[in-house]
């Protein structure tokens, strides 16, 4: 049994005991009280009931309260309906929301798992580049020593080949010394050959003048015989002297010879000297471009032991980052695993919320039952007061000041008249005077835009909740008989208690 059964069952009951009450005094009431039954029943709640006073009173009474109960339980079920197709629909969104961000957080442990153990290989990479610093450095000192002591071994080398290239311009000037000397012997040589060739033509001369002599001391017998003795010491002197004279020019020509040879192997030596010179000097010049480029070397290794020391601190921080990072992505990664969990809670929860708004609709599907007969019964109310004002249309001159008479009768909250395009014109709520039924007809207000193409329309709306002030209207409508427009009635749900005026 539904709500609306229910109501009509305490009416039904009411009216029983009304006829009961009353029957003793006069039996014809009873048709009148059923009468007045089944208008409450088709939702004529404004009936006045032919009956005593006192009849009358609690009769009125009793439609009032209840109209007072159909309203607050009307409005209930319209809340409820209304908040739990938006609870739906946040339901609905908060879980398309929450299996998204599910994903993403999923997408983020990934991403997170796979940065972890990308940063775990940096920080093994990053030691081993420490490592690899660390022994690049301990190389780049070792080098560097040892280009110190290459420096201090060309520094020596440069001063030995210096002190050589002095020996060698001494033995150089000595060889020129020695050469002028030879030069000079080879003139004294010279000069003796010469005295030996005087020496061997005067000893020529002398023997040929002995011999003569020997001659004329022969020929002067006895007188000449001492003559003779010193001719013949003379001629043998002579001859010695000749001998003497030929070994002075041998030894002279042997000297000669040995001093040419000596001179050759002087200017020999003196141009090997000379090369030695050069020689020096290339070593000397090498030495010195040596010595600036193991300058430039250790320089150069300087900065790169420096560059090497700053390039390990610069690892060891990367290094302490990465395990800083590794350590904050391992929470991150327990974080968003909770997170999670937290998230699939929280997806289960919704999903209960889904299933309770399910329920709920079930309720309200149920509940529906008896507001669509209610409704029904009210829209048929509003569509017959509407027909009322369409055929007086014709009969009267309609006028803002009629139209509120006339939704104080039947207490109705609004009726609007409008003309050919949609505009009101007549309305008991002056508000409402000039405004123009949207063209939009999916819209609560443009669908009666409807009737304006097809007059033989009658639109009855639902309860719904009006956007401008979030108060439930219902709206029914129909077109003019006089000319092209529209004639609209409105009821809010608050003044259903005026409908038995």
């Amino acid at each position: 049994m539904n709500l609306y059964n229910i109501i009509i069952v305490v009416e039904a009951l009411v009216i029983i005991l009304l006829i009961f009450y009353n029957f003793r005094l006069r039996n014809s009431n009873g048709e009148e009280y059923v009468k007045s039954l089944k208008e409450i029943i088709n939702g004529n709640y404004s009936y006045k009931i032919k009956a005593r006073s006192n009849v009358q009173s609690t009769y009125h009474n009793l439609t009032s309260m209840l109209l007072d109960w159909i309203k607050h339980i009307l409005r209930a079920l319209l809340y409820i309906e209304n908040n739990i197709k938006r609870i739906s629909t946040s339901c609905s969104k908060s879980g398309e929301k929450m299996d998204s961000i599910k994903r993403k957080i999923v997408e983020l442990n990934d991403k997170a798992k796979s940065v972890h153990e990308k940063l775990l290989e940096a920080a093994g990479a990053s030691q081993q580049i420490s490592a690899s610093e660390s022994d690049m450095a301990s190389t780049s000192e070792a080098t560097l020593e040892n280009m110190k002591k290459m420096e201090i071994s060309v520094q020596q080398g440069k001063v030995n080949t210096e002190e050589a290239l002095t020996i060698l311009e001494q033995m150089s000037s000595t060889m020129m010394n020695i050469i002028s000397e030879v030069e000079e012997l080879v003139k004294v040589t010279d000069k003796a050959q010469e005295l030996a060739h005087f020496v061997e033509d005067l000893s020529k001369n002398i023997n040929l003048l002995s011999l003569n002599a020997s001659i004329e001391a022969a020929r002067a017998g006895e007188n000449g015989r001492g003559f003779a003795v010193v001719a013949n010491e003379v001629r043998r002197l002579a001859e010695e002297s000749s001998n003497s004279a030929k070994n002075i020019n041998e030894q002279m020509n042997e000297i000669k010879n040995k001093a040419s040879i000596a001179m050759k192997s002087i200017e020999i030596l003196s141009e090997m000297s000379s090369k030695s010179n050069d020689s020096a000097k290339y070593i000397k010049d090498y030495m010195n471009e040596m010595d600036e480029f193991i300058n430039n070397i250790m320089s150069i290794f300087k900065d790169f032991n420096e560059k090497i020391n700053e390039q390990a601190a610069a690892t060891q921080q990367i290094a302490s980052a990465n395990e800083s990072l590794s350590e904050f992505f391992g929470d991150l990664i327990k974080f968003v695993s909770s997170l999670e969990q937290d998230i699939n809670e929280q997806s289960a929860l919704e999903n209960d919320n889904m299933n309770i708004c399910d329920d709920l609709k079930v309720v309200s599907n149920e509940s529906r039952v008896f507001m669509d007969k209610f409704e029904e019964i009210l829209g048929n109310r509003l569509i017959e007061y509407c027909r009322q004002l369409a055929n007086e249309i014709n009969e009267s001159i309609i006028s803002n000041e009629y139209l509120k008479d006339f939704a104080n009768k039947t207490g109705v909250t609004s009726f609007s008249i409008t003309d050919d395009d949609g505009t009101v014109i007549y309305c008991n709520q002056t508000d409402n005077i000039g405004f123009r039924f949207p063209d939009d007809v999916n819209t609560q207000a443009g669908e009666f835009r409807k009737i304006l193409k097809d007059p033989s329309l009658e639109i009855i709306q639902k309860f719904t909740m009006r956007n401008i002030d979030g108060k439930f209207y219902k709206y029914v409508g129909l077109a003019r008989k006089d000319k092209k427009g529209i004639i609209q009635a409105g009821l809010s749900l608050d003044d259903i208690t005026k409908l038995n005026r």
